[in-house]
């Protein structure tokens, strides 16, 4: 087995990897790699250059070795080794979509550096994160539990209960397959935060609703036919109704989604609102108006709760990555 073409990752290394004789390939691949960064990077690679060995006997009594590698992908194989000897200006662009970066981080996850990889990992990663839908979210979540990042894993997790619009075990199942079972009990987890946030957030606008018509009853009866209660309360529904915060809508929006508009909601009075001016009712254009700062202000303080119990819910799944 014969390298047709040699990549100088380390150009005074003393181990040459010779991959993809098995995975259609039609030339084998050879890197020529440090073992000394193999062995602080890999403990398999450590092990395997051990004394106990032949490649480990053949590298102390020549200087140097080849080792046969023929499932490996040569693109995975040099980027792993790029990273590994601290070639960073090497752009991972074989890492061009989430099954490549799922495929790459088994090979990490093989040869036991998921520890030596995981900040360009991340990086690149969180270079992507915000434009991410949910399936590729899926896919991240896998890599991140394959590799046992918990912070990542975290992320990755709030990305999905913020974005998804259902139910997202369904998402990730049919995203990953059978490997949805490796974050399946994580995935239960994020669909009761994403379900409680929902509640939380209904809750909310069901008490700012009703808060609006028991005004009405704290000024005591009114005498006349007064109808600035009732329409405060329409326009209050018609407008979070407008913003997809009331009604059957409200279940195909994504938390982000109504977060952000609870975050910036501009409430308005209805136009000609008017009272009959009796039992304190011209309180009705005043300190109970639905753009008051003070409502405002409880949007986004039950905005930033919704928020903070997202991002402090139990992802914990699996340990993290050791060397």
């Amino acid at each position: 087995m014969a390298a047709t073409d040699t990549m100088e990752i380390a150009p005074d290394g003393d181990v040459t990897l010779l991959c993809g004789e098995q995975v259609g390939n039609k030339e084998i691949i050879g890197l020529r790699v440090s073992s000394h960064i193999l062995s602080y990077g890999s403990p398999v690679f450590k092990s395997l250059l051990a004394p106990k060995f032949r490649e480990g006997t053949t590298l102390a009594t020549t200087s140097s070795v080849e080792i046969p590698l023929p499932e490996d992908p040569p693109d995975h194989m040099t980027l792993l080794f790029n990273i590994l000897h601290m070639r960073h200006d090497q752009d991972p662009h074989t890492v061009n979509s989430p099954t490549t970066l799922a495929a790459f981080a088994n090979l990490c996850d093989k040869y036991d550096c998921a520890l030596a990889v995981k900040p360009t990992l991340e990086q690149y990663i969180t270079n992507k994160l915000e434009k991410a839908d949910v399936v590729v979210l899926a896919h991240y979540l896998a890599t991140a539990a394959m590799l046992r990042y918990p912070n990542f894993i975290k992320r990755i997790a709030v990305c999905l209960v913020l974005r998804a619009t259902g139910p997202i075990d369904k998402i990730v199942s049919q995203a990953l397959g059978v490997h949805y079972y490796d974050v399946a009990s994580l995935c239960t987890k994020m669909d009761c935060t994403l379900l409680q946030a929902r509640q939380t957030i209904r809750n909310f606008l069901e008490s700012v609703v009703e808060s609006q018509s028991d005004l009405g009853q704290s000024w005591g009866p009114c005498t006349v036919d007064c109808e600035a209660i009732s329409q405060r309360v329409v326009s209050c529904l018609r407008q979070l109704k407008a913003y997809r915060l009331w009604g059957e809508s409200m279940s195909r929006e994504s938390l982000e989604a109504m977060l952000v508009k609870m975050e910036n909601i501009p409430l308005q009075d209805p136009a000609g609102l008017k009272s009959c001016g009796r039992n304190g009712c011209s309180k009705a254009r005043s300190d109970a108006a639905l753009g008051d700062p003070q409502l405002v202000q409880r949007f986004v303080a039950s905005a930033k709760e919704v928020r903070k119990a997202i991002e402090n819910m139990d992802t914990a799944a699996v340990p993290a990555a050791s060397s």
